[in-house]
């Protein structure tokens, strides 16, 4: 069982909601539900910004191989460790 596509969300912001979701479940990295539908809406991120973000709300300091570990999944998600766009609404 997966999560399911939410309706009126672009194919990024459920992106990055499947990797806030194995971000938790696979290393821990688990933050609560208002900060993750932040994070996964935000306008425009980047990996650095996405993996300095989350460390910061589970009160982690920027630690590089925590850092390195994120931006990694980020770029294997989206292929791409620049800005990803949330424009696409459906």
């Amino acid at each position: 069982m997966g999560i399911r596509r939410q309706k009126g969300i672009s194919a990024q912001e459920q992106g990055l909601r499947y990797l806030l979701n194995d971000l938790c479940v696979d290393y821990g990295h688990c933050i609560p539900t208002d900060d993750q539908n932040w994070l996964a809406g935000r306008e425009e991120i980047t990996a650095d910004e996405f993996a300095a973000e989350l460390l910061q709300i589970e009160g982690y300091g920027l630690e590089p191989e925590r850092i390195q570990l994120i931006k990694q999944l980020f770029a294997d998600q989206f292929g791409t460790e620049v800005l990803i766009r949330n424009q696409e609404k459906r």
